[in-house]
C-alpha cells in the first residue's frame, strides 16, 4: 500500500517538475526570440531590408553578448558565419600587427562568405556589445528560396565592398589629400585642447590601443592605458599651457607623419616658478574605417 502511494507521489512530482521545466523553456524561448527580433530591427548596414525580410533571416540568426578582450575571429580559422556587430568597437590585426580599429555597427566575415576562404585577420572586441551571427549555410538556403531577399543581401554586401574599394582608390587624389590633412590637423588641435584642459582621457581618446610614447630621457610608454596613466599622474601636480605647432604632414596610404615644433609652460600646482620647455616632435597616425585618424606613435625632444 505504501509502495503504491509512494510510486504515485513520485509520478505526480516528476510530471510537475517536467511541466515547470517545459514552461520555463517556453518562456525563455519566447524571450530569446523577442531579443533576436529586436536586434535584427536595429541592423542598419542592410538598409534595403524590410521588416518582413529581417524576419525571414531569423532561422539563420542567433544573438550573443561579447565582452571586451574576446576574439570574434582568429586569423587562419575557417568560419561558417558572418557577424554583425550592432554597436561596438574592435581592433583588427594581421600577423599580430594592428591594421585598423572598427567602430559603430559593422559586418565581419562577408569576404569569407563570398569566397569561402580562411580568415586573414584577428578581430578583438574592445567594448561589450551584442553580436548577431548569421549561419552561412542556412542563410544561403534562405537566399535560394527567396531570390528577392538574396538579391537585396548581395547588393548590400556588394555596396559595403564597393565603398571600401572607393575609399582605397580615391585616397590619392589632391582633393582627398587636402581633406585628410585637414582631418589630421584636427587631431593636433584636439591634442592641444585636451592637454590644456589637463584631460588624460581626452588625450587617450585620440590614440590607437597599442600606441607608443617615446619621451626624451625616459623608457617608452606602451599602450593607450599606460599613456593615459602617465598623463593622469603628470596633471595631478602640474597644469600646462601647451601647443603642438602647425607642422608638416606627409601621407602614405592610411598612414600619416606629422612633424613640427612644440612648446609648453608648466605651472606647479603647489606653487613655484613656471618652467618653459620646447622642442621638436614626430607623430605617426593611422586612418580608421570611419575616416578618423588615431595616433600610433609619438616621439619628441626638448
Amino acid at each position: 500500500m505504501y509502495f503504491k502511494k509512494e510510486t504515485r507521489f513520485w509520478s505526480v512530482f516528476t510530471a510537475a517538475v517536467f511541466g515547470i521545466l517545459a514552461c520555463c523553456i517556453s518562456v525563455e524561448g519566447k524571450t530569446g526570440d523577442l531579443a533576436l527580433s529586436r536586434a535584427l530591427s536595429q541592423v542598419k548596414i542592410f538598409p534595403g531590408l524590410t521588416d518582413a525580410d529581417r524576419n525571414m533571416l531569423k532561422p539563420a540568426a542567433s544573438l550573443r553578448r561579447m565582452k571586451s578582450g574576446e576574439y570574434l575571429t582568429k586569423q587562419g580559422d575557417v568560419i561558417d558565419k558572418m557577424f554583425i556587430v550592432l554597436d561596438g568597437s574592435a581592433d583588427v590585426l594581421t600577423d599580430g600587427k594592428p591594421v585598423t580599429t572598427l567602430s559603430g555597427q559593422f559586418l565581419i566575415g562577408e569576404t569569407e562568405f563570398l569566397r569561402n576562404r580562411p580568415l586573414f585577420v584577428d578581430v578583438i572586441i574592445l567594448r561589450e556589445t551584442d553580436i548577431i551571427e548569421l549561419n552561412n549555410a542556412t542563410l544561403a538556403k534562405i537566399m535560394d528560396k527567396r531570390p528577392r531577399l538574396g538579391f537585396i543581401l548581395m547588393r548590400e554586401i556588394a555596396g559595403i565592398e564597393a565603398q571600401r574599394l572607393h575609399d582605397t582608390t580615391t585616397a590619392g587624389s589632391p582633393q582627398a589629400a587636402d581633406r585628410e590633412k585637414a582631418a589630421i590637423d584636427k587631431v593636433r588641435l584636439g591634442f592641444n585642447a585636451a592637454y590644456n584642459e589637463s584631460s588624460a582621457s581626452g588625450i587617450a581618446g585620440l590614440l590607437m590601443y597599442d600606441a607608443v610614447w617615446m619621451p626624451p630621457g625616459e623608457p617608452s610608454v606602451v599602450g593607450r592605458n599606460s599613456i593615459k596613466a602617465r598623463y593622469e599622474k603628470f596633471f595631478s601636480h602640474v597644469s600646462s599651457t601647451f601647443e603642438l605647432k602647425t607642422g608638416n604632414i606627409q601621407l602614405l596610404g592610411n598612414w600619416a607623419f606629422l612633424s613640427g615644433d612644440w612648446s609648453r609652460v608648466d605651472k606647479p600646482s603647489g606653487g613655484g616658478q613656471n618652467r618653459n620647455i620646447s622642442g621638436h616632435y614626430l607623430m605617426i597616425l593611422r586612418k580608421q574605417p570611419d575616416g578618423a585618424w588615431r595616433i600610433v606613435r609619438d616621439i619628441w625632444n626638448q
